[in-house]
């Protein structure tokens, strides 16, 4: 896909959990193409996987459940699913304001079918081919040269679990920055991406959007659900 992208110069990468990993997977296989990462809310996934501790496991169900070979956790997913998406976004979110009526519906509307609740656990499934690539990588040394920052839910259980800027210099050779995303009105755990702060210079992901677009327009958001903010296309002729 990359390879028939609209951009031909170094471009921004923001991205949040999942997105965390492919902007991290983008940074290792085209590192001439980023210019800058923000990984929010997500350690390095061997990182994850190989140091898991029985608090991380416990907390993080969500990613040990869905493994499990099929069609077990489709099943029983399926027996009560809008329970099942209900529970992780009440254990995800410590505020209540990111999950209004109108999102919830419609995380219902799409969560609430076979063919979705298979596409996650296939999903999360699939991780051992990320982990695999990410081996590689250590054996040959190879490591991400773009400056990056790292985000993370004040609380969250990624900052308790691991040291986010250690884990990130760790597979880099250029400069690593962080901070947690806690305000005197926010303090968020799982979805940084939905929560505004009001300290806008640092750690708000809309203003940095907003940012990157006026002053680059190489500029590309990404998320668990996909893009938020792309370069323009340009007009065909």
């Amino acid at each position: 896909m990359y390879g028939h992208a609209p951009w031909t110069r170094p471009f921004f990468v923001g991205a949040h959990d999942r997105g965390g990993r492919v902007a991290h997977r983008l940074c290792l296989d085209f590192p001439k193409s980023m210019k800058k990462v923000c990984l929010m809310d997500i350690a390095p996934m061997l990182t994850m996987y190989r140091q898991t501790t029985q608090e991380f496991a416990t907390k993080y169900m969500g990613w040990f459940f869905p493994i499990q070979a099929a069609p077990l956790p489709e099943h029983l997913i399926g027996l009560d699913p809008q329970y099942h998406l209900e529970y992780n976004l009440s254990v995800l979110n410590k505020t209540p304001e990111p999950s209004r009526l109108k999102a919830l519906r419609e995380y219902r509307r799409c969560f609430c079918c076979t063919s979705t609740i298979r596409a996650r656990c296939q999903d999360f499934a699939s991780a051992h081919i990320g982990l695999e690539m990410d081996e590689a990588d250590d054996r040959a040394g190879n490591k991400i040269v773009a400056p990056v920052h790292a985000l993370w839910g004040a609380k969250g259980t990624v900052r308790p679990a691991w040291d986010a800027l250690a884990t990130r210099r760790a597979k880099a050779t250029s400069t690593v920055t962080g901070l947690a995303v806690s305000t005197a009105a926010i303090s968020c755990r799982k979805n940084v991406p939905r929560k505004p702060s009001r300290n806008c210079s640092t750690s708000s992901l809309q203003c940095k959007v907003a940012r990157c677009r006026q002053r680059h327009r190489n500029c590309i958001i990404g998320t668990e659900a996909g893009v938020l903010s792309q370069p323009p296309r340009k007009k065909q002729i």
